[in-house]
């Protein structure tokens, strides 16, 4: 058999402190288990410094569903949810389009989105029936792009301002 560790990397390229993957082929009498669900993990917490409005680019939550022991359970398909942990952000903030998709015991999540920035920073709460919650890491939301207008001659140019 033959292992290959590796440091794993995250969207932007860069080394994730602690982590590491190990690859070995498998055979096809390998077998896997877990116990039943215990817990939720954050995997990837939302990138900061998305404006306002848009998705979370270039990371989206990615939340796994894992035993006792920390093995991801890959036979649960019940629902993960994500909400702004209170206290947290803008007060009113709203997280909307965030859809889950759960394979293997690991949630990926698209299109998450917060419609107000905060000068203090936010948190996604993951919540799954009876587990414990668990909250990400802190992230900030900067302010939207606006558009700039000007009237002349009774026409209106508008810009879009970063």
């Amino acid at each position: 058999m033959l292992v290959t560790i590796s440091a794993t990397e995250d969207s932007n390229g860069e080394t994730i402190p602690n982590s590491f993957v190990v690859d070995y082929p498998l055979s096809p009498s390998d077998t896997f288990s877990s116990g039943p669900a215990s817990q939720l993990k954050w995997l990837f917490s939302p990138s900061t410094g998305d404006p306002a409005g848009t998705a979370f680019a270039p990371q989206q939550p990615v939340v796994e569903v894992v035993d006792a022991n920390g093995n991801p359970v890959i036979n649960d398909d019940s629902p993960v949810t994500l909400t702004i942990t209170s206290g947290t952000g803008g007060f009113g903030a709203i997280l909307s389009s965030c859809a889950g998709n759960e394979v293997n015991g690991v949630v990926t999540f698209s299109g998450c989105t917060i419609n107000m920035s905060s000068a203090t920073p936010y948190t996604l709460t993951a919540s799954d029936g009876t587990l414990p919650q668990v909250a990400s890491q802190p992230f900030l939301v900067s302010a939207a792009a606006y558009q700039s207008c000007s009237l002349s001659n009774r026409l209106v140019a508008c810009r879009e301002r970063r």
